[in-house]
C-alpha cells in the first residue's frame, strides 16, 4: 500500500504542474485519497507536508489575480489577525500548524470563486466529488469486506475494521450528499445519474453504520436546508422519500451491526436524555465562554492564548479544545471570535447582491450555496476548524455557487 501512495503522490505533483489551476477540480478527490493515507503513514510523515505544499503551489497560480474584494476582504482581515496571534503563541509549532490548516481550508473560498465562472468547470468539480464518493464506498468495503484499514474506534474489544477512511475521513463523503441535488442537475448521463445516487445511499449506509453523530446529520441538514430553500420542495422531498425506503430494503443487510454498534455508543450513554450535559464538547464549551467573560485576566479575554492549540498542554485537561466556538474563544479572544462571525455574516449576505429575477440556475446556485453554510455551521459544534477536506471542499464550492451567482446575474442583465 505505501507503494502506491508514493506513486500517487508522485503523478499528482506531476499533474498539477500540468494542469496548474486547473487542478483545483480534482482538489477534493485529491484531499479524499490523502485522508486514505493516514491508515498507513505515521504522524508528521510526508503526507502531513504535502497538503500545505501542493495548496500553496496551486495558489501561486492564483497569485496574479486579484482576489481581495467584498467578498473576501473579512476574511483576509481574520488572516492577518490570527497570523499575528501565532508569532506570540507559547506553542508556536502546534499554532501555525493549526493556522495553516485553518488558511488552506479557508482560502478555497477566494480560490474558487475565481476560477469557477462557467458550468462546464462547476461540471468537472461535480465529476471529481462523484469519484470521492465512489473512493468513499470501496475504502469503507475494504474494511468490512477484507478487514483493511481501521478499527472501529468505540469498541476496540471486537476489532472491527471500518476502512481505510475512518470515520472521521467520511465526512467528506457526507458533505457530497448533502449537496447531491447539485451533483445531479449537472450529470446528464442516466447511467451516471443512477451510479451518482446509489453510491451515495451505499457510502449513507457507511456512515451509518460508523455511528458518528456529526457525519450522519451532515446530509439531513444539507438536503433539509436544501428543500426548505428550493420552490422545488415536492421533487427534493419525494427524492428523500425514496432514498429513505431504498436505505428501509436494504437494512436487512446491514441492520444487525448498526445495532450492535448502536447499542455500544448508547450503553456509553451517548443517546441519553440531556446527554449533551456530559459531552467534552459541551462542557469545554462552558468553561472556555465562562474564563472569558470574567475578564480576569483583560488581554486573554479580548486576545486569547496559543491559537489553536488551547487546552492541549493545560492543566486541567489533556484533550485541545474541539468547538470552533471553544477553539476559537479561547485561542482568538472575543476580538478573534468576533472577526469570524463577520466572516459569516457577509457569507451571509453576499447572495442578497443578486436582486434580480431568479432564474432556474440561480435557484439550485443560491439553494446550493445556503446547505453549504448550514452544513459548515452544524459541523462547527462538533468541532471542523482542523478538518481540511471537509472545509476545503465546503468552501471550494461556496465560492463557486458565488461566482457562478454573479454570472448568472451578468447573464441576465444583459438579456
Amino acid at each position: 500500500m505505501l507503494l502506491f501512495y508514493y506513486i500517487f503522490f508522485g503523478v499528482s505533483i506531476i499533474w498539477l504542474f500540468v494542469k496548474k489551476s486547473d487542478f483545483i477540480v480534482w482538489l477534493p478527490l485529491f484531499y479524499v485519497i490523502l485522508d486514505s493515507s493516514f491508515s498507513f503513514f505515521l504522524t508528521l510523515s510526508i503526507v502531513t507536508f504535502l497538503r500545505p505544499i501542493v495548496f500553496l503551489i496551486i495558489l501561486f497560480f492564483y497569485l496574479k489575480i486579484n482576489s481581495f474584494n467584498i467578498f473576501t476582504k473579512y476574511l483576509y482581515v481574520f488572516f492577518t489577525y490570527t497570523l499575528v496571534l501565532v508569532l506570540f503563541s507559547s506553542q508556536l509549532f502546534y499554532s501555525f500548524k493549526g493556522f495553516l490548516q485553518v488558511f488552506i481550508s479557508m482560502m478555497c473560498f477566494p480560490v474558487g470563486y475565481i476560477y469557477f465562472d462557467s458550468v462546464s468547470k462547476l461540471r468537472r468539480l461535480n465529476k471529481s466529488v462523484l469519484y470521492l464518493i465512489m473512493f468513499s464506498v470501496f475504502s469503507s468495503a475494504l474494511g468490512y469486506i477484507f478487514g483493511i484499514g481501521r478499527i472501529f474506534e468505540y469498541d476496540v474489544s471486537e476489532e472491527q475494521t471500518i476502512g481505510i477512511l475512518g470515520s472521521s475521513g467520511l465526512y467528506s463523503a457526507a458533505l457530497a450528499v448533502g449537496i447531491l441535488p447539485l451533483l445531479l442537475s449537472t450529470t446528464t448521463r442516466r447511467l451516471w445519474r443512477w451510479v451518482l445516487f446509489s453510491s451515495s445511499l451505499v457510502v449513507y449506509i457507511f456512515i451509518l453504520l460508523n455511528v458518528r453523530r456529526t457525519a450522519i446529520f451532515i446530509p439531513v441538514v444539507g438536503l433539509l436546508t436544501y428543500a426548505w430553500f428550493t420552490p422545488n420542495k415536492s421533487k427534493i422531498f419525494s427524492g428523500i422519500i425514496v432514498a429513505i425506503a431504498v436505505l428501509l430494503l436494504a437494512s436487512p443487510l446491514y441492520f444487525d451491526k448498526l445495532m450492535s454498534r448502536y447499542n455500544v455508543r448508547a450503553d456509553a450513554g451517548r443517546f441519553d436524555e440531556d446527554f449533551y450535559k456530559t459531552e467534552n464538547r459541551y462542557i469545554e464549551n462552558i468553561n472556555v465562554f465562562t474564563e472569558v467573560f470574567s475578564f480576569d485576566d483583560p488581554v486573554k479575554s479580548f486576545f486569547g492564548e496559543k491559537i489553536y492549540a488551547s487546552g492541549r498542554f493545560d492543566d486541567k485537561k489533556s484533550r485541545m479544545n474541539h468547538s470552533d466556538p471553544a477553539n476559537l474563544m479561547a485561542g482568538t479572544g472575543i476580538v478573534g471570535f468576533l472577526l469570524y462571525i463577520i466572516v459569516y455574516i457577509g457569507f451571509f449576505k453576499f447572495p442578497r447582491f443578486f436582486k434580480h429575477k431568479v432564474s432556474s440556475l440561480m435557484q439550485i446556485y443560491k439553494t446550493t450555496y445556503y446547505s453549504l453554510l448550514f452544513m459548515s455551521l452544524f459541523v462547527s459544534l462538533n468541532g471542523s476548524l482542523m478538518l481540511v477536506s471537509l472545509r476545503s471542499i465546503l468552501f471550494l464550492y461556496l465560492g463557486a455557487m458565488l461566482s457562478l451567482m454573479c454570472q448568472e446575474s451578468q447573464n441576465n442583465e444583459s438579456v
